[in-house]
């Protein structure tokens, strides 16, 4: 299951992501986050990211991210949360998950 993150990542929109990830805690398949497209995220969606890796990981669900924008990349660790955090150590020569 792939969910796409919006461009404007922010509280005002951040309950579809919520919804979307409640869903992928159904799922049997991993849950793969595109974040290409974010080019602006506040400390609501970083805290929506971080507290869904915790239920993932409680539920024994894989969480991952597939591709992020460089907004994403520098603007996440600003709340604590590099993509690093998601990929698990694949990584490709541009930092993103190979899996």
């Amino acid at each position: 299951m792939e969910i796409r993150l919006p461009g404007d990542f922010t509280i005002y929109n951040i309950e579809e992501v919520l919804r979307e990830l409640k869903e992928g805690l159904l799922s049997q398949e991993p849950v793969v986050l595109d974040a290409s497209g974010v080019r602006d995220m506040d400390g609501c969606a970083v805290q929506l990211l971080l507290s869904a890796m915790k239920s993932y990981e409680r539920e024994g669900k894989e969480l991952r991210l597939g591709s992020w924008s460089e907004e994403f990349e520098l603007i996440a660790p600003l709340g604590g949360l590099s993509p690093s955090d998601f990929a698990g150590g694949e990584m490709d020569e541009n930092g993103h998950d190979r899996r």
